[in-house]
């Protein structure tokens, strides 16, 4: 009818624009919500990368640091710093980062037994420790090196199993000649 009285038309898109504002914001904050996840996930992966491999100047110091076997091989003999890396790493209660420091082949032997003989086992068995007294932690006493095995360490260490209980601790710690744990012997020392 002529007289009826018809909204003016709608501008091409206006409708569609004031929908997609909120649309557009939210999936932008979803998208950096992502990002920032993804960011945190490289983050974590190259510190568990880092532990893994050491850094170059870490290599530079083992590489200029070598002596000669009986055999004519050349060892790393910088085995303190990777003892005081791992205690640094079983104070973190990690199982991957703990299984990452251990040769595929390697045991572990304390008062409790002896594990392995890959680093799956000796991991879950250090983790079992973990779980059963989550407080525990390791303090360094000190590191010394053995000058016919410059791949073994021998650290002096305090076992905090909580606030009342403390154990002194020795463990021989072999080393291949790639940094890995290839056998740990834990003995109480008092």
């Amino acid at each position: 009818p002529p007289n009826q009285h018809h909204p003016p038309p709608l501008k091409k898109n206006s409708f569609s624009n004031r929908q997609s504002k909120p649309s557009i914001m939210s999936a932008m904050i979803q998208f950096l919500t992502r990002a920032a996840l993804i960011i945190l996930s490289l983050v974590a992966l190259l510190q568990t990368s880092a532990i893994r491999r050491r850094p170059p100047s870490l290599r530079q110091q083992q590489s200029s640091a070598t002596t000669t076997n009986v055999s004519g091989s050349t060892m790393a003999v910088d085995c303190i710093k990777l003892t005081e890396k791992y205690f640094e790493v079983w104070n973190t209660h990690d199982v991957s980062w703990i299984q990452a420091l251990h040769a595929a082949t390697s045991t572990l032997t304390d008062w409790d037994g002896s594990h392995g003989p890959t680093n799956i086992e000796v991991a879950s068995s250090i983790e079992g420790v973990w779980k059963a007294v989550p407080e525990v932690h390791i303090e360094i006493v000190n590191i010394s090196t053995m000058e016919d095995k410059p791949n073994t360490c021998v650290a002096n260490i305090k076992m905090i199993v909580d606030a009342t209980t403390t154990m002194k601790v020795c463990d021989v710690i072999d080393y291949d000649e790639s940094g890995r744990v290839v056998a740990l012997n834990a003995h109480k020392t008092d």
